[in-house]
């Protein structure tokens, strides 16, 4: 009986918490989003970077701005150094990237927005009232 009477005020408390959201879960990822406000400044980097993340677990990709390109940086999850005796550094390395270039950008604001939900990165370049947004 002590178990039941314990039992009873969650139940009752989860109920009431799922009536309140009316049909949307708090938790369900979606409803959040990551920004960025200015370009990352540590990509490429050795240990962690601050710029958006993408992939699939397996296939890695960041994105960055510098200048007047966003660049795409590409690594394999399972690409790494171990440590160098030149520069005692380790971690994943990058097996390519790809520039997109747009001329007369060089000094744009850079945004970026990260849904949680679905992955997708928008990273918005404003210049004079001017945007180029790219969305991968």
């Amino acid at each position: 009986m002590k178990k039941i009477a314990s039992i009873v005020p969650f139940l009752v408390f989860t109920f009431l918490a799922a009536a309140q959201t009316k049909g949307v879960n708090p938790f369900y990822p979606a409803r959040y989003n990551n920004y960025w406000t200015s370009a990352p400044k540590l990509i490429p980097s050795d240990v962690s970077t601050d710029a958006p993340l993408m992939g699939n677990g397996d296939i890695t990709m960041s994105v960055g701005y510098n200048g007047n390109s966003l660049r795409y940086y590409l690594s394999k999850n399972d690409f790494w150094r171990l440590r160098s005796q030149a520069d005692k550094l380790s971690g994943p390395r990058v097996v390519g990237f790809v520039d997109i270039t747009i001329e007369g950008y060089g000094d744009a604001g850079f945004i970026a927005r990260q849904s949680l939900g679905n992955g997708v990165t928008t990273c918005v370049l404003n210049k004079d009232s001017q945007k180029i947004e790219a969305t991968s």
